[in-house]
């Protein structure tokens, strides 16, 4: 599918088939056209009553930016009432790694996509102007981990049988009100 180009009305069994990557990369060769946002899944959504995501990976904090826009497609989603089926590299438990170093070092993800959730609070904001700068937070101290449960719950949610006939109805009212 071209990058950021949705045709189409939903439909109660219109579905369209992304690879993780597509979605949710770095932009760093995987997909053209750069990180996917808020604007981009919510054009997916008002085109497709069905996503399905291959390849959720593993995460963790060195992929944090990935992992923000994973859960800004499931709360787009989820938010607009689409059915969403993901084929990951582990169960649901244990798709997030926590790991207890800082973010900065070795390469990690800078905070710098507009479109993602925001960056994790700046633990040395409270600190003096004359004491060192605190590291940044690691991933178990993170806005992501509660972001993440709240993501886990509502993949658990969008498994359901009612959320599915919710999804199925929400794509097909849709549909009509294009139509009208």
């Amino acid at each position: 599918m071209c990058p950021r180009v949705v045709l189409g009305a939903p439909a109660p069994f219109t579905c369209a088939w992304f690879a993780f990557d597509e979605l949710c990369g770095d932009g760093d060769g995987t997909r053209i056209g750069g990180p996917m946002g808020t604007a981009d899944f919510r054009a997916i959504a008002g085109g497709f009553g069905a996503v399905f995501v291959d390849g959720v990976p593993v995460f963790s904090q060195r992929r944090r930016n990935v992992l923000r826009r994973f859960i800004t497609l499931v709360d787009t989603l989820y938010d607009e009432g689409r059915a969403l089926i993901v084929r990951a590299e582990a169960p649901l438990d244990a798709m997030l790694m926590v790991e207890n170093r800082g973010i900065g070092s070795e390469g990690e993800d800078a905070i710098n996509d507009a479109d993602d959730i925001r960056p994790a609070p700046d633990v040395s904001a409270h600190a003096s102007a004359s004491a060192a700068p605190s590291p940044s937070p690691s991933l178990h101290e993170s806005d992501e981990v509660f972001a993440f449960d709240r993501t886990r719950s509502r993949l658990v949610e969008m498994g359901t049988e009612a959320y599915l006939r919710h999804a199925q109805r929400k794509a097909a009212a849709t549909l009509t009100e294009k139509t009208s």
